[in-house]
């Protein structure tokens, strides 16, 4: 175990077993385990996008049919994880916007359709719903397009690949 994990495991420990701690005590240690174990988290999850940035060319390297491996992808975003990372998200932040709040409509909507009953083509409501969901399906797919296109045009500035060249790989 981490030694803030077990730091918390210690902490937790002695919160179950202390009585004579006032409530207020009890809610600060509750709030210093919470904090360490979203810290840890956080860590983790930091380090899986780290990895997942580095190893992004390896999907567009097969589309394209050029050789490609983890190394090979490793290399070729060395020192520009900040960018790919920051081109992705920018470019995905319009669409993913309206995909959340078409999402969330839809959402809000459906226990006001379930109560009118019958079908949801019955009552107006009903097709609204449905219209914010094929809308929510179309951001959908525009969302992942938008990130597809994004990093396929990091891929191709940090590679110099260019279109209509022949790899060694595939001559």
């Amino acid at each position: 175990m981490t030694p803030k994990l077990v730091d918390a495991v210690e902490l937790e420990t002695t919160l179950d077993h202390s009585c004579e701690r006032s409530l207020k005590e009890c809610h600060q240690a509750r709030a210093r385990i919470l904090y360490l174990v979203l810290g840890d988290f956080f860590l983790v999850v930091l380090i899986i996008l780290a990895v997942l940035i580095r190893f992004s060319f390896i999907f567009p390297s097969v589309s394209v049919e050029r050789p490609t491996g983890f190394r090979r992808a490793w290399k070729e975003t060395s020192g520009s994880g900040w960018r790919i990372f920051w081109a992705t998200f920018l470019a995905s932040i319009p669409i993913g916007v309206i995909d959340r709040l078409l999402r969330e409509i839809t959402l809000a909507m459906e226990p006001a359709v379930t109560r009118l009953g019958g079908s949801y083509f019955d009552n107006m409501l009903g097709r609204w719903m449905l219209g914010t969901l094929t809308a929510q399906l179309i951001f959908t797919f525009l969302f992942t397009a938008v990130l597809v296109s994004a990093l396929s045009l990091v891929f191709k500035d940090r590679t110099k690949w260019a279109p209509g060249t022949v790899s060694p790989a595939t001559a």
